[in-house]
């Protein structure tokens, strides 16, 4: 029935998206309309929550301040082409958090197509990742872009319960994907992609 998405391969603690892999391509079958993510039978119940991060920017230059760069073409380009692998799999967002550096703001705005609800700009999402701010985001199905190497210790808090429990570093429009409830419980850690995954 889904041939797209399968159970991401077990990896060690120590680990960059990179080598997270899935039995298939990330959008084989799509225009088969067989990849629909709604379709997978999911054995936990919970928010689904996609952790991203911003797209390709512009390199560092003294006379830019860091949180001034923007996405440059190809950023936008091949983040484009990420947004609709998600979509052609149902991936749909309740509402997208940004941190409000630029690059995360213009990557945000880039989700918009595959999202239904408001795009809220937040500080939270521009420093080391606290417990707390996850707790309390609204939907069923939240988008949160931000930098590294706060989105691969969002990842590893999330999942395993301590920032540093694992390295994990994301791929600048790499996505991650969690199910369960922030703070009661370890999340469940159902996807882990680099962009060379989804734009296979």
């Amino acid at each position: 029935m889904v041939r797209a998405i399968q159970r991401i391969v077990a990896t060690p603690p120590t680990t960059d998206v990179s080598v997270v892999t899935f039995d298939q391509p990330f959008r084989e079958s799509r225009h088969a309309g067989e990849c629909d993510i709604s379709a997978v039978l999911l054995y936990t119940s919970g928010v689904d929550l996609y952790l991203i991060r911003h797209a390709i920017a512009e390199e560092r230059r003294l006379d830019l301040d860091d949180v001034d760069r923007e996405l440059t073409d190809e950023g936008r380009g091949r983040f484009q082409a990420i947004v609709s692998a998600l979509g052609d799999v149902g991936i749909r967002f309740d509402r997208i958090y940004h941190s409000p550096w630029t690059r995360a703001v213009q990557t945000g705005e880039l989700l918009a197509p595959i999202s239904h609800g408001p795009s809220i700009s937040t500080e939270e999402l521009a420093t080391s990742p606290e417990l707390d701010f996850f707790t309390k985001l609204d939907g069923n199905s939240v988008a949160c872009v931000g930098h590294e190497p706060w989105m691969g210790e969002a990842v590893s808090l999330l999942a395993f319960g301590d920032a540093r429990a694992a390295e994990i570093r994301m791929k600048k429009g790499g996505v991650a994907w969690l199910r369960g409830w922030p703070g009661d419980e370890v999340m469940e850690l159902r996807g882990l992609w680099s962009p060379k995954i989804l734009l296979r």
